[in-house]
């Protein structure tokens, strides 16, 4: 009976025991990768506010620094932030191993796509946080189920057999003689030493859970550290954006008032109005007016993509016939044609009257023309339209040098300029295409594409709806404040 008993009794210890332990490290390890992954969505939704307007913007330098403070954290091991053509703006990872864990994410601004971020996480600190509970968990199941077992082989035949003897005997000596039964209930008491070595293992245990809490404590207070820095990172940034936005207004406003003075008295001069001047005094005039005149469209530009990265704007939508805006268009780059003796062809069928804001899209279409106009040395240039119950696309095709493969990802970019432009001496800064294609998305509601064969021409297409009641920047604009809110 005693073996059977002793063997019953080491069976349910040591089970119940494994049960505690494995229960124990499910609780805590299940902590540490909520932690893990709190971790990661944070770090996510940070990188996703900081970085949009800093890839939208091309501010590569403080895309760089953003990237620099994210891997202080020792859970990052690697950061590849990418624009959105894919190319890598910064990289710091060479290669996943089986204890790193790589997760991406898109980056949006104002719900459009502006790049990707990767990071590589490592996964050595919580894989040695779990280690180091296995370990503790193994001594102290160990501990416990060795001490169990001894105590309680000690206690069944020291403290449990004796008193279940007297009392057995104690029992007899009552049926043969009451009178001389001994009701000393002593014996009985001889159990509370279990009791107290109870209590003693569960003081230990209660002091390891304690340590846990207290690594628990501190990765939270890591992991609130960092996102405090990330969270004061973002601030500074969106400071710096508005900085930005004041200097353009301001130095637009500074530079724009003695270039319109200079437009207007080189154009005075050349009207002959205060006196006649000879050919070499108008063309060093004419070419003061040029340059003043191509500073002033830049100086818009930069205010305008200001304007609508801010969404602030005007937009008038308004009925206007295509006729007469294609036909001003062409007026307006038709002595840009004839100075290189290039045909300007139109091919439309029918003239549909759409619902748009007429500015803009004679913004759109003189770019794309005088683009169109600047890459071609001999030729033409043909200007079709196509419409159906919804569209209206405009498509502007030319013979000039073409555009090669490679570089067709970087058409829209800002202050992108291509081969073409560098080998022929063309003058801009790379702005024109970038606006033309922020106009058409955000403000008339439609898209630019362009194919072209290096050699052979290029045809850049312009496709917008027939009716705008409400621009997307508008509801870009509407939804930022919803959110706000």
């Amino acid at each position: 009976m005693s073996r059977s008993l002793n063997l019953a009794l080491g069976v349910t210890i040591t089970l119940i025991s494994l049960l505690s332990a494995a229960g124990f490290y499910f609780i805590t390890s299940s902590d540490l990768e909520e932690a893990f992954d709190l971790n990661v969505d944070q770090t996510f939704s940070f990188l996703d506010g900081a970085l949009a307007p800093m890839l939208w913007t091309y501010d590569y330098a403080t895309i760089e620094q953003v990237a620099q403070s994210v891997l202080r954290d020792n859970l990052i091991a690697g950061i590849t932030i990418q624009d959105q053509s894919g190319t890598n703006i910064f990289s710091s990872v060479d290669q996943v191993s089986d204890e790193t864990q790589l997760q991406s994410q898109p980056i949006l601004y104002q719900g459009v796509v502006v790049g990707n971020v990767e990071l590589l996480f490592s996964q050595s600190e919580l894989s040695d946080s779990l280690a180091e509970i296995v370990r503790i968990v193994l001594v102290v199941w160990f501990l416990t189920v060795l001490s169990i077992t001894l105590l309680t082989t000690i206690f069944i035949r020291k403290y449990f057999r004796g008193p279940l003897e007297n009392f057995i005997r104690l029992t007899k000596t009552y049926e043969e003689d009451p009178d001389e039964a001994h009701h000393d209930l002593t014996p009985f008491v001889e159990f509370q030493p279990i009791e107290e070595v109870v209590k003693k293992q569960a003081n230990e245990l209660m002091k390891q859970l304690s340590k846990l809490r207290e690594s628990e404590v501190y990765l939270e207070n890591v992991v609130e550290e960092r996102t405090s820095e990330l969270v004061h990172a973002n601030e500074k940034l969106k400071e710096l954006d508005q900085l930005k936005s004041m200097f353009i207004a301001t130095m637009s406003h500074e530079l724009r008032t003695p270039l319109n003075s200079i437009i207007s008295f080189s154009g005075i001069l050349l009207q002959d109005i205060v006196g006649g001047i000879n050919e070499r005094q108008r063309d060093c005039l004419e070419r003061v007016q040029r340059s003043a005149n191509h500073l002033l469209s830049l100086i818009s530009d930069v205010v305008d993509i200001s304007k609508i990265e801010a969404a602030k704007i005007d937009i008038y939508p308004e009925a206007i016939s295509l006729r007469e805006i294609v036909e001003e268009a062409l007026g307006n780059v038709r002595h840009l044609a004839e100075e290189k003796q290039l045909s300007l062809l139109v091919n439309v069928n029918t003239w549909p009257t759409v619902r748009t804001d007429r500015r803009r899209l004679l913004q759109c279409l003189v770019n794309l023309l005088s683009n169109a106009i600047k890459y071609t040395e001999k030729g033409h240039v043909t200007l079709s339209l196509n419409s159906d119950e919804d569209n209206v696309s405009f498509q502007i095709e030319d013979t000039g040098v073409g555009i090669a493969k490679h570089d067709l990802p970087k058409l829209f970019r800002a202050f992108e300029r291509l081969e073409p432009a560098v080998n022929m001496n063309i003058d801009g800064v790379g702005l024109g295409g970038y606006l033309s294609k922020k106009i058409a998305n955000e403000i008339l509601g439609g898209d630019i594409t362009a194919q072209s064969v290096k050699g052979e021409g290029s045809t850049f297409i312009l496709t917008i709806p027939t009716d705008i009641d409400e621009p997307p920047i508008t509801k870009t604009a509407l939804s930022s404040v919803a959110t706000a809110h």
